[in-house]
């Protein structure tokens, strides 16, 4: 197979380029990264650039936020322990404050968000949506400048071993018309594949419960087989994956949802979290609409991060376009209405059920106790006119798991033994979540930090090994 290279990263998105950063770090020299698509940076690029952490610089200075082990505690409770690997999570975490710091030092200063648990943070000057590409696409041209190999339209269809178990190289094909396979050695081989949306097969596999082909989600030309590649090596593999799912980008806390026969359905002050596509994914035709009073618009104007768009003050009125037609995005359809019919109209439901929703809401409202869903008070907020509705439909962002790995990032066998000279990271990784999603911007936070493990993981193997 030639030359063997230092390091071979299967999948050049945040995972795989953050490794591929901090491997050269760690003193690996020969270094290449396939990529299956035209370009470097995958689902991550497409992020806005929220990245959970804790104990960072930015909480210290409001007031501290959950320490290591109050997240590793919340996050235990919330999986209830159901395929999680604590020593895995608890490493994820106390890495997380050093990813942001890394970024910052590399020039993209970061700010809290009105996001999530109060944990999420966003590059700052972010649009919010399909943003992180600014921070990925320069990385790729320095790592390049370093001389790491970058090579695109080029799927890995396995691994190789050597006689003594430890992975050796990759069978690969370049997709140029003739589809020929050949072969790679490498001392160490890293699986940073990502996940798997675009194989039907495997989300109606993983995810019957939830998957439908008519749910919204935007979808990158890869093949999905990283699967396929860790069991080639002997990986163990969880039976279950979780898969991160979102109502579409639409909400606020002052928001009111409903369904189309125009009846509430959740507590809209969950609308950032897997808990609002739960309740989306359940409702007649999948569809939800958003009700935006003209007050909760005027505030939504003048976030840090506008939940309709891009941050800026035109967003309410003109969502984001997507950057190309590779990456496509939800298109929203929404109207401007001046009475409780002309909004039944646009939903589809019956005009006295769609009151008694506005009357009993903003009943809860001015006694300050929402007796259908429990919202806290704080964010009961009159649904005044005139107001916007927004159809909402679920969108699918992207699959975790099942591969195993140790806290450092090792690929694990079936009898839980590491794999010598093989590495995962990014979301093919299982045990850092369990059945659902929990924290909002946990993926791309998970992508690069486990990244970084991996990397320095890597670099700490390979001097023990020479």
């Amino acid at each position: 197979m030639g030359t063997a290279y230092d390091l071979i990263i299967i999948g050049g998105g945040g995972a795989g380029l953050s490794a591929a950063w901090y491997a050269l770090e760690g003193g690996l020299k020969k270094i290449i990264v396939f990529e299956s698509t035209k370009k470097t940076g995958g689902f991550s690029a497409m992020a806005g650039g929220f990245i959970y952490a804790v104990e960072t610089e930015q909480l210290k200075k409001k007031g501290g936020g959950p320490t290591v082990t109050q997240a590793l505690k919340d996050h235990l409770n919330f999986h209830h322990y159901d395929f999680i690997e604590p020593g895995l999570l608890r490493h994820w975490l106390e890495e997380t404050k050093n990813t942001i710091k890394w970024m910052e030092d590399m020039g993209y200063p970061f700010i809290l968000t009105n996001m999530g648990t109060g944990a999420s943070h966003l590059i700052e000057n972010s649009t919010g949506v399909n943003y992180f590409w600014t921070f990925l696409t320069p990385l790729m041209e320095k790592l390049k400048e370093r001389g790491v190999e970058i090579v695109t339209t080029t799927t890995v269809l396995g691994i190789e071993k050597d006689k003594k178990g430890r992975a050796a190289g990759v069978t690969a094909v370049k997709e140029n018309g003739k589809d020929e396979q050949f072969q790679v050695s490498g001392k160490n081989i890293l699986i940073a594949t990502g996940g798997f949306m675009s194989r039907e097969d495997l989300m109606d596999k993983y995810f019957a419960t939830y998957y439908n082909k008519k749910a919204l989600f935007p979808r990158l030309k890869n093949r999905g087989n990283g699967i396929e590649v860790a069991l080639s090596a002997g990986a163990k593999v969880n039976p279950v994956c979780t898969l991160i799912k979102e109502n579409g980008r639409h909400g606020e806390a002052g928001t009111v949802f409903v369904n189309s026969e125009g009846c509430r359905y959740q507590d809209e002050s969950l609308w950032h979290n897997n808990y609002s596509a739960n309740a989306l994914l359940r409702q007649p035709g999948m569809t939800g609409y958003a009700i935006y009073s003209s007050e909760v618009l005027k505030s939504l104007a003048n976030q840090p991060f506008n939940p309709l768009g891009t941050g800026d003050k035109k967003a309410a009125q003109e969502p984001p376009k997507p950057a190309d037609d590779e990456m496509p995005m939800m298109r929203d359809k929404n109207i401007r209405c001046k009475t409780v019919g002309e909004m039944a109209k646009f939903i589809g439901c019956k005009v006295e059920v769609l009151q008694k929703t506005v009357d009993d809401y903003n009943s809860y409202c001015k006694d300050g106790i929402d007796r259908e869903m429990g919202k806290d008070a704080k964010y009961l907020k009159p649904l005044s006119g005139p107001w916007m509705v927004a159809e909402i439909k679920p969108m699918y962002v992207d699959t975790i798991g099942p591969v195993n790995t140790d806290e450092d990032l090792r690929v694990l066998d079936n009898e839980r033994n590491v794999i010598p000279g093989l590495y995962a990271a990014g979301t093919i990784v299982g045990g850092w979540v369990g059945h659902d999603y929990m924290q909002f911007g946990s993926a791309l936070s998970w992508a690069m930090t486990s990244g970084r493990i991996a990397g320095m993981t890597i670099g700490k193997d390979y001097k023990v090994k020479n």
